[in-house]
């Protein structure tokens, strides 16, 4: 490499600090940029989150603003504060709450399982889900490079439960190029050299992708 081309390149180096600085020095939302390695003549693809500021209202016009960023800035009304008064409870340890057993039974209902389990947030089934599946540390889930699991939870599968994460891009629709997918399954097991892919996420709806639903990916056609 010439002084030239060193140079190029230290320049494209600082010239995306300085952008990520400023994406991160925005404090009215929450975006991230993936910025990949320096590359000559080309200027990486960035790739950001959506973003969480709360919407403007038009005070000059009466409407009921609908906000829908997120479950969580919702707030219950006094029907459902009532309910939730009122419900029948019992120990959860043994199994007797009643309430819960017919939330549980109700969900697994509408969607064809066996049997489903409460639990107080998403991020928690999620965890539970991976270490159903990616039962030995070490090994490895395919998630979206814009997944919740891989954007929002802290890295909970690595810290608590042992286990490798790879990442294939999101396409618009919230779903992956099967070939790209195909290409990160781990077919050398049981090298010693590899971890042993057990499990590929696909988020649907999708969060970031604003809530889109996922059309189905086939497992015969991922190669699984």
């Amino acid at each position: 490499m010439n002084c030239g081309q060193t140079m190029k390149m230290t320049a494209k180096t600082l010239r995306i600090s300085a952008q990520a600085l400023l994406l991160f020095g925005n404090h009215n939302a929450k975006q991230v940029a993936h910025y990949g390695r320096p590359t000559l003549g080309k200027s990486p693809p960035a790739r950001h989150y959506y973003k969480t500021a709360k919407p403007a209202q038009d005070s000059s016009v009466s409407v009921r603003t609908v906000d829908l960023r997120s479950d969580t800035v919702t707030k219950p009304g006094p029907a459902m504060r009532q309910a939730m008064a009122i419900a029948e409870v019992g120990d959860d340890v043994f199994g007797e709450d009643p309430t819960v057993k017919d939330l549980q039974q109700r969900a697994a209902d509408i969607c064809g399982m066996e049997a489903a389990l409460f639990v107080p947030s998403g991020t928690m089934s999620n965890l539970i889900a991976v270490m159903v599946h990616c039962r030995e540390r070490g090994d490895e889930m395919i998630v979206g490079d814009l997944s919740h699991l891989h954007v929002y939870e802290q890295g909970g599968s690595a810290q608590l439960a042992g286990v490798h994460s790879t990442m294939v891009t999101n396409l618009p629709d919230g779903t992956f190029d099967l070939g790209q997918l195909e290409s990160k399954i781990r077919h050398g097991y049981p090298d010693p050299h590899y971890p042993r892919s057990r499990l590929v996420c696909v988020e649907n709806t999708h969060n970031i992708m604003g809530a889109v639903c996922c059309p189905s990916l086939s497992s015969r056609s991922c190669g699984l």
